[in-house]
């Protein structure tokens, strides 16, 4: 079965020989015509997920994954908490998960932060 690739890119290809430490459930996401594989880590009734965030940026978005930990730009300052906010309001959105199965674990002033997901 061959991709349809979208005209002037280049075909692309998924290696997911990589190894992850512990249990991982990895998530797939199309964002802007392409595919990130999300590393999340499966515990008893919740994933986790190591981030990254670069607060003030011109743009909010998941920019990409290095090694387990997803690299995340955010408008929001990181003051007062406002860019914790946008984080799980992205995360929200990608994820397509209700924001009160999202909170912070981790690293609430840190640009460095372990984000739990809820099962439900």
């Amino acid at each position: 079965m061959s991709a349809v690739q979208p005209r002037d890119c280049p075909p692309f290809e998924v290696d997911l020989s990589g190894e992850f430490s512990g249990q991982v459930f990895l998530f797939f996401i199309i964002y802007n015509i392409h595919i990130m594989v999300l590393p999340l880590k499966k515990g008893e009734g919740r994933s986790t997920l190591e981030v990254k965030v670069q607060p003030r940026s011109s743009r909010a978005s998941i920019d990409g994954v290095e090694g387990e930990t997803v690299k995340i730009r955010l408008t929001a300052p990181p003051a007062d908490g406002e860019a914790n906010k946008q984080l799980i309001a992205l995360l929200s959105k990608e994820l397509k998960v209700p924001k009160s199965r999202i909170r912070i674990i981790r690293g609430e002033t840190s640009r460095n932060k372990l984000v739990e997901i809820s099962d439900g």
